[in-house]
């Protein structure tokens, strides 16, 4: 049984939390080798290590490029195993092995960046089958984690095994979605879980697919302007992200329905007086534009091609729309 970490140690893992929070990341590191030096125990090896595994990440992401991006990341990898080696050496408690499964889940995400997604996937596969064991009631930090965890899986599986992805994406969701309008941390894992859904559906999925894929993006943007509408606009890169991915949707499968879907999201609201979501309203409009202008064979007065007139007359009223509000980004037509 390791001794309670004293004040000393917890003062220097704290400095290094603050040194990582400024961007001082060499500085935190050499903060978390003072702390791992005076750990009284495995345990507290066991949490230096693992810190000092994250700051290794977010060097790589900083300051690592080609070669030595690589050895920052394996690095991280080697303390993660550091890490967990010492943490497996005591009997588990709720506390040892939600930092165990968090250890597993950021081994497993230095992989994803190495790239390398047959071991990645082996890390998160770990990290859930620890954090699904925990009563989550003890701690909330355990459901972002396995949310976490799993939305990493998906996001390994989204080509090899699409229909797992999707499987363990939605359980994720399940998982956040009752705090997501609550707590920021949920929103933003219910964000990213409904892009790696949407990924996962594809662009051949069936049209019941489809449909759910535009419902999961119209969802993330309602909830990513329920928190814009709180003065928060920490998840807007993230609805962003998901803003085009339904924009791409909409002009694939239901082109009629694109105009609506881009004036809804920024005719109004919070993300109208966005420069890259303008920017990224113009592109798919244009792009929908010019597919309606590709030569096809039409029955004259048949549904398809009055479809086909009304599809464009909305597009180029949406368009007509967004460009005397930002004539910068809707060039006139030839």
């Amino acid at each position: 049984m390791d001794p309670p970490p004293p004040a000393a140690w917890i003062a220097l893992l704290e400095q290094g939390h603050a040194l990582e929070a400024r961007g001082q990341l060499r500085d935190a590191q050499a903060v978390y080798a003072l702390a791992l030096q005076a750990s009284p125990g495995l345990r507290c090896q066991s949490m230096a290590l693992m810190n000092t595994g994250n700051v290794l990440q977010k060097r790589a992401a900083a300051e690592g490029l080609g070669l030595r991006r690589q050895e920052l990341l394996d690095d991280a990898v080697a303390a993660y195993d550091e890490s967990i080696a010492c943490a497996q050496t005591f009997a588990p408690d709720f506390a040892l092995s939600n930092q165990l499964g968090a250890a597993w889940l950021n081994r497993g995400h230095a992989q994803l960046l190495r790239p390398d997604l047959l071991s990645a996937a082996g890390s998160f596969e770990h990290a859930i089958s620890i954090l699904a064991s925990l009563d989550s009631r003890d701690n909330p930090h355990s459901i972002v984690n396995l949310a976490g965890a799993r939305a990493n899986l998906a996001h390994t599986l989204v080509d090899s095994d699409p229909a797992r992805a999707i499987h363990e994406a939605e359980l994720a969701l399940r998982s956040v979605e009752p705090l997501e309008r609550h707590q920021l941390v949920h929103a933003e894992m219910g964000l990213r879980l409904r892009r790696t859904w949407v990924m996962a559906i594809g662009p051949a999925g069936s049209t019941d697919a489809q449909s759910r894929a535009t419902d999961l993006v119209e969802e993330g943007l309602a909830l990513a302007g329920h928190w814009e509408s709180r003065g928060c606009s920490h998840l807007r890169p993230l609805a962003l992200r998901l803003f085009r991915l339904g924009a791409q949707l909409y002009r694939m499968h239901q082109p009629h329905f694109l105009a609506e879907f881009v004036l809804d999201q920024v005719g109004v609201g919070p993300f109208a007086l966005d420069q890259d979501f303008m920017t990224a309203a113009s592109e798919a409009l244009s792009r929908a534009l010019d597919d309606s202008h590709a030569p096809r064979l039409l029955t004259a007065n048949s549904t398809e091609s009055l479809l086909h007139l009304e599809t464009a007359r909305t597009l180029r009223a949406a368009r007509g729309r967004l460009q005397a509000s930002h004539p910068s980004l809707f060039p006139p037509t030839p």
